[in-house]
């Protein structure tokens, strides 16, 4: 009895996904494309496209492959979240209120956001997950663990957005497009302000770069509201041993770890009060307002 209740909520599920997928068609032809660019022209090299030297600390060194290529968008930004639906209302209304800026945005200087996940918790979760991963094109689900924050979903996020880092090269076979300027990890009860930050990135070099809020505890990290780092530390990331040795514990103070053990020179883009917390905020980083 219990087997013919699950298939027919399952049914259901089916059902109301074709509906509301060809409404969302309908929709999306009337009023132009409402989700970000996709991942499926997206393809990355087996070898690593950076080299570092220096005595002390390491420079990293990028391939450039930029000639006869597009112009990249400013960054891809992962918004971590869970299965819950008070998180489900959450990425609803962050997804219109992306979608909304990025529509006032040239294409280069557009965000895209991904809406990441580890696997669902229970039976039910995992439709409600593959439902609104067939839905949307900002779905990304961890297939190799179960949810949770501190047991390298972190790593696994690096890895993903350097799968989706690069597109082939439109003239020349063997040479790859950036796709990304940044990459970057948010909070689902965080609001970035797209418009915003596409400012504070295009004003940006492409050098080595840890952008974001700090804090020195336990040691030197950006806090996790928003962070995001160069496309040539995501290829460090991707390629050296240091990140898989450090995966258990807070995921952003373990990037902070990362970053310091592996003597890469970076510039730190420290933005204070641009990245702040809510007055009544309980965390314990320094409370600092908007400016602007």
């Amino acid at each position: 009895m219990r087997h013919h209740h699950q298939l027919a909520i399952f049914s259901f599920i089916v059902a109301c996904y074709f509906l509301v997928r060809f409404l969302a068609l309908q929709l999306s032809s009337n009023d132009g494309p409402t989700t970000p660019s996709s991942d499926a022209t997206a393809t990355a090299p087996s070898h690593s496209l950076v080299s570092h030297h220096g005595i002390g600390y390491l420079h990293l060194d990028v391939k450039d492959y930029s000639s006869g290529c597009p112009k990249p968008k400013q960054a891809l930004i992962a918004v971590f979240t869970t299965a819950s639906a008070q998180d489900a209302e959450k990425r609803q209304l962050l997804r219109q209120i992306y979608q909304d800026w990025n529509k006032e945005l040239e294409g280069h200087d557009q965000i895209d956001v991904r809406f990441y996940f580890g696997n669902g918790v229970d039976y039910n979760s995992d439709m409600a997950l593959a439902a609104e991963q067939a839905l949307f094109d900002d779905v990304v689900v961890m297939e190799e663990a179960v949810e949770h924050r501190d047991n390298g979903k972190i790593l696994e996020w690096f890895k993903y957005a350097r799968s989706v880092l690069y597109s082939r090269h439109p003239s020349k076979d063997s040479n790859y497009c950036l796709r990304y300027r940044f990459i970057g990890k948010g909070d689902v009860d965080a609001v970035i302000h797209i418009k915003r930050l596409s400012r504070i990135l295009s004003g940006l070099s492409d050098d080595s770069r840890y952008i974001g809020r700090s804090f020195v505890v336990p040691h030197y990290h950006m806090t996790g509201m928003l962070y995001l780092v160069t496309s040539d530390i995501v290829e460090w990331i991707n390629f050296s041993p240091i990140p898989k040795q450090h995966l258990n514990g807070v995921e952003d103070v373990q990037v902070g770890k990362w970053l310091l053990e592996s003597k890469i020179h970076f510039k730190k883009a420290e933005q204070y009060n641009r990245f702040h917390d809510l007055e009544e905020s309980p965390n314990v980083c320094y409370h600092f307002f908007i400016m602007d």
